[in-house]
């Protein structure tokens, strides 16, 4: 980046919360929180924001409870905690075990696995993004292909994460994640060029 201003959102020196809110109509607020709103390294929000920060964007940051709910994904209703029983001393003394049970316990590790390429983590990212366009996603497959293109490497590393984000988009759109992932359009343009590369590997 060549911005220097820590006022903008283009700058490395000042990547805090940038807000922009039209008076007239609150509705239309515009945000950005780089990278992400969460600080859970393993949170799918924490590179929520990556991909529009790095390209100086803001995203929709409506304030009236009707509009929130035009843009929501996922919501969870919390409840009031019942207390439990009271523990003994004993009890509190003896080191607790947890056994895994239930659906837990069948729980397999995720296909795929997440590019260590920063570039290549970045266009996964992006598609994975509710809002991408049909064109939007094309444009991005196209610009993976190119920067894989003569590198055995890096080419099944993009392998693994388009398997990856394949599966979260499945799933997702299924309804069996709380989060959503990707589009139709971009699921189908994901699986494609997924085949492409295994097919590529195979052949002689």
């Amino acid at each position: 980046m060549k911005t220097i201003d820590g006022s903008t959102i283009l700058s490395q020196k000042a990547q805090g919360y940038a807000q922009y809110v039209p008076l007239h109509d609150t509705d239309a607020a515009l945000a950005i929180l780089p990278i992400g709103s969460s600080e859970n390294p393993d949170s799918p929000f924490r590179f929520s924001t990556y991909a529009d920060w790095a390209q100086g964007k803001l995203h929709p940051a409506p304030l009236s409870r009707e509009a929130v709910a035009k843009v929501t994904v996922s919501r969870r209703t919390l409840g009031e905690k019942r207390p439990g029983p009271a523990r003994t001393k004993r009890a509190q003394k003896t080191p607790l075990t947890r056994t895994p049970r239930g659906p837990e316990a069948q729980r397999k590790p995720l296909p795929g696995k997440k590019p260590d390429d920063p570039q290549l983590e970045t266009s996964m990212r992006y598609i994975l993004r509710k809002e991408r366009t049909p064109e939007e996603v094309k444009a991005e497959i196209e610009r993976m292909r190119r920067y894989v293109r003569g590198d055995a490497a890096l080419t099944q590393e993009l392998a693994a994460g388009l398997e990856l984000s394949n599966h979260l988009m499945r799933e997702s759109q299924a309804g069996r994640l709380p989060v959503l992932y990707g589009t139709p359009h971009a699921l189908e343009a994901a699986q494609a060029f997924y085949k492409e590369l295994t097919a590529s590997a195979k052949a002689p």
